[in-house]
């Protein structure tokens, strides 16, 4: 079934998978005879051969009076898949334009696992003029140990400042003799309450994340709302 699975991930319907899969182990057939191999009714058969025609998967020919099908090299695929991905980019412009001024953006994401904290590291990259950021380093290092060193790099990289506020740790004081180095001011606070959270601010956008068992993020894009928590922020940093 695997290789079922991975027609499906490159296009193909789950029948077209399985006739198509049943085509490459006959080297060609009749309708019955590829419909006993796919397992379906030679009627769906038939409606799924001539959609994989269609696509050029699959050739159709006669024999005798009999209708006949083979199947076309799969490194077709790879040549659609490379046709697909060149329109893409030719296209994508266009389509980012319209994104931009007129797509009706969700005001709040959430996401789960380190995967979502990806998603949320490269958005910051790709967006900031500045970081703010609160958390425990401690917590940070432990749960997000794989992402941070490479992050610190390519954010100083793009010039991107942050300024954070950590709870008081030996970590938290390691950070703040690498800052200079690292495009990074630390404002270090003595807390008897451990910080499980972790929350960025740039732009009009707020992210937290949870550092406990479960690993969560949520993403809130909300002017109001990133003013005040930057203005607690200030308050914090001033204090």
């Amino acid at each position: 079934m695997r290789i079922k699975k991975v027609l499906e991930k490159l296009g193909l319907s789950s029948r077209e998978a399985l006739v198509y899969k049943a085509i490459l182990e006959l080297g060609a057939g009749g309708a019955q005879q590829i419909a006993l191999k796919a397992g379906l009714p030679k009627s769906t058969t038939y409606d799924v051969l001539k959609k994989l025609s269609k696509k050029g998967l699959v050739n159709i020919y006669l024999k005798g009076k009999k209708k006949h099908f083979s199947a076309q090299d799969p490194e077709i695929l790879r040549d659609k898949i490379k046709q697909q991905a060149e329109l893409l980019d030719k296209f994508l412009p266009d389509l980012q334009a319209i994104y931009n001024v007129r797509a009706i953006k969700p005001k709040v994401r959430f996401y789960e696992g380190k995967e979502g904290v990806g998603v949320v590291i490269r958005e910051i990259l790709k967006q900031a003029k500045e970081l703010l950021a609160i958390g425990s380093a401690e917590e940070i290092f432990t749960k997000l140990d794989d992402y941070f060193p490479d992050f610190a790099k390519r954010r100083a990289q793009k010039k991107i400042p942050l300024r954070v506020i950590l709870r008081e740790s030996a970590k938290a004081e390691e950070r703040r003799k690498l800052g200079p180095q690292e495009l990074r001011q630390v404002k270090i606070i003595k807390s008897q309450i451990e910080f499980k959270s972790l929350v960025w601010l740039w732009q009009n956008k707020l992210a937290m994340v949870t550092l406990g068992d479960d690993l969560m993020v949520v993403v809130i894009e909300s002017k109001d709302i990133a003013d005040t928590w930057k203005a607690m922020f200030e308050g914090l940093w001033r204090g």
